[in-house]
């Protein structure tokens, strides 16, 4: 192949894959201005994903962990889990509903806030947060 039919092979797929990621970008953003409002346990992240603890069982280790630092995550009834993260919106984190939620460990709360998805990861902004006083 010849340098000039080279150099436009590559100019094309340089161009295509510009075009499939910005899609994939505008996809994305999409997702992010997805306002929901979801019910489901909080879960102490670290515990889940390492030992798929959660559950009344698990509560006070989740409390403990969740209060210690680790991530916050929720799963829905239908299995699935978002990891839950303050709005990062100019609000002050200490005395949000993000804040709050970190202390309902192995509850079941709705949350109402803006879906995130990066990099396959899915997350939850907590714009507001109720406990579900009839479960326990």
């Amino acid at each position: 192949m010849n340098k000039l039919a080279l150099a436009g092979v590559l100019a094309s797929s340089l161009a295509l894959s510009t075009l499939g990621l910005a899609k994939m970008k505008m996809k994305g953003e999409k997702m992010m201005n997805k306002t929901v409002t979801l019910k489901g346990e909080v879960l102490d992240m670290a515990c889940y994903m390492g030992m798929g603890a959660s559950g009344a069982e698990h509560a006070s280790c989740a409390r403990t962990c969740l209060k210690d630092g680790s991530p916050v995550g929720l799963k829905t009834s239908d299995g699935k889990v978002y990891f839950l993260v303050p709005d990062h919106r100019g609000k002050k984190f200490d005395n949000d509903p993000y804040m709050q939620v970190r202390k309902d460990g192995a509850d079941i709360v709705t949350v109402t806030g803006t879906v995130l998805d990066r990099g396959g990861a899915k997350a939850l902004t907590v714009d507001k947060v109720s406990l579900d006083k009839d479960v326990k």
